[in-house]
Order: structure tokens, then C-alpha cells, then sequence
């Protein structure tokens, strides 16, 4: 081969692996495989344990709203039976003794408490169901 073209050859082998030095500079400076998955677990572990939280957070609102129903239900049942029992025999009571039932202020202020507790939807609703 003559010299200049040895001289061509050699210098493109030059230009070719000073292409391939910059490349491999360049993946280099990039970020390496196993930290961006040491970063990505990170964020895993972090999802992970705030899902955790929120998981006990959301079962024990179930639990409390579970037990506020039942409170509620509880005291519907007991108003309701304080108007069909108590209130209606004391008031039947007055009646046949020649008081007015109306005449007495514990007894309408007892009836109505006892009315509004007996319609319990409002209260009920206060407070979202949660989906189970």
C-alpha cells in the first residue's frame, strides 16, 4: 500500500475511535442502571409504606362509621319507641285526669327531641359511606 493511503486509512481509524471514545464518554457521564433502580425502589418503598398507612387510616374509619350507624339505629329505635310508649301513656294519662297533654313543657319538649330523633336519615347522611 502506498503511504498515503496508509496515511488516509490511519487517520479515518483515528477519526472512527475518536467517535467511539466520545460515545463511550458520553454513556459515561449518564446515569448508571442500578441507581436509577436503587431510586425507582426507593419511591416503591415510599408509596408502599404511605399506602400502608392510609389503609389503617381508611379501616378504621369503616370500623367508626360502621359504629355510628349503629348508634344511630340504636337511638332511632329508642326514640321511637319513647313517642309510642312513654310519651303517648303520659299523655293519655293527663288526658283522662282533664290536663291537656299540651299544658306540660318537659313533656313537649321531651316529644319533640324525640321526633327529631326518630327520623335519623339527616344524621345518617352526615357522613360518606365508605366503599368497601
Amino acid at each position: 500500500m502506498k503511504p498515503e493511503l496508509q496515511k488516509i486509512f490511519t487517520k479515518l481509524s483515528e477519526e472512527k475511535q475518536k467517535q467511539i471514545d466520545d460515545k463511550l464518554e458520553k454513556v459515561e457521564l449518564a446515569r448508571k442502571p442500578e441507581s436509577i433502580l436503587a431510586d425507582a425502589k426507593k419511591i416503591d418503598d415510599r408509596v408502599r409504606q404511605e399506602e400502608i398507612k392510609f389503609e389503617k387510616k381508611y379501616l378504621k374509619y369503616l370500623s367508626d362509621w360502621k359504629q355510628w350507624q349503629d348508634f344511630l339505629n340504636s337511638q332511632q329505635h329508642k326514640a321511637e319507641m319513647l313517642i309510642l310508649k312513654d310519651i303517648k301513656e303520659v299523655k293519655a294519662a293527663l288526658s283522662d285526669l282533664g290536663i291537656k297533654p299540651n299544658s306540660i313543657p318537659e313533656l313537649n319538649a321531651a316529644e319533640e327531641i324525640a321526633k327529631r330523633f326518630s327520623n335519623i336519615s339527616g344524621f345518617k347522611s352526615l357522613y360518606k359511606s365508605p366503599q368497601s
